[in-house]
């Protein structure tokens, strides 16, 4: 009997917290409109256009990220000339 009461109560519970139709609406709503709303404040005259850029040669990165996990890997198995054999 007492397995079947807290049951009950559990399922309450639960039914409680479950978000309904209504509020998810709402919800979306709410986090759509300011969005839309500040969207279009903004008019297509206002929008900044950025000057264009020469292609970037990758090569930089490539090299960096190269030698920074070799790097990582020399620190990763550098022997820490310690045992635990005492």
């Amino acid at each position: 009997m007492v397995r079947g009461i807290a049951l009950a109560r559990r399922c309450r519970i639960i039914h409680c917290m479950r978000a309904t139709k209504l509020t998810k609406l709402a919800s979306a709503v709410g986090l759509v409109l300011p969005v839309l709303f500040a969207a279009l404040a903004i008019g297509a005259e206002d929008i900044y256009d950025a000057p264009a850029m020469e292609p970037a040669k990758p090569w930089f990165p490539i090299i960096y990220t190269i030698v920074f996990l070799v790097a990582l890997m020399v620190v990763a198995f550098k022997n820490a000339r310690r045992t635990h054999l005492d």
